[in-house]
């Protein structure tokens, strides 16, 4: 489990398949925002999902989010770079 540094645009990006767990943090005040959703098959959600900014240093994880494939995208539209842990229990 090594950190990546990923970016992440404004289409829905699959960070986490169901069985993986996962740790995605943005860097710390940014002021940027991200949406993550859960999707029950491998399909981009289509819903808006919960946003997170990295003014306090927000993160989030598979304990948070609960299960099924885990997408994050930049709110703003802007790429946004974020760190991102994966791994396998």
């Amino acid at each position: 489990m090594a950190t990546q540094n990923i970016t992440l645009s404004s289409e829905y990006t699959l960070i986490a398949t169901s069985t993986q767990n996962f740790f995605l943090s943005l860097p710390w005040l940014t002021g940027a925002t991200v949406e993550v959703a859960t999707s029950d098959t491998e399909v981009a959600p289509t819903v808006l999902g919960h946003e997170f900014t990295g003014r306090e240093s927000e993160s989030v994880n598979r304990a948070l989010i609960g299960t099924g494939f885990v997408y994050a995208r930049s709110k703003s539209g802007v790429p946004l770079g974020v760190r991102l842990n994966v791994w396998t229990e």
